[in-house]
């Protein structure tokens, strides 16, 4: 059997609070998602993964992208890549710099 879900992948930037200008990369489908901080320093997010069981879904949507969920169609909720990939490169900067 072949797995023949559609992932996505989205180039995405975000300026640290320090000012540096952080470049990623998000890959994602509608239950499943992982973020990575590519420049200026490799690090590597933790996958995140939506039960089936609850009405959910990853989405991308950068007109939107200071909303955290949108409402959607029958009660589900959308979780918003584009605010959270942004955050989540933030987090994955700040945990580099305090390894080094």
């Amino acid at each position: 059997m072949f797995n023949k879900i559609p992932w996505k992948t989205i180039q995405i930037e975000t300026i640290a609070e320090s000012g540096v200008k952080l470049k990623g990369e998000l890959q994602y489908w509608s239950k499943d998602r992982s973020i990575s901080l590519l420049e200026p320093i490799r690090s590597a997010g933790k996958n995140s993964h939506l039960p089936y069981s609850l009405p959910r879904k990853f989405t991308y949507d950068e007109k939107r992208s200071d909303e955290r969920h949108i409402n959607g169609e029958y009660g589900w909720i959308s979780i918003n890549l584009a605010y959270i990939a942004k955050e989540e490169l933030r987090r994955l900067y700040a945990e580099a710099l305090a390894k080094v």
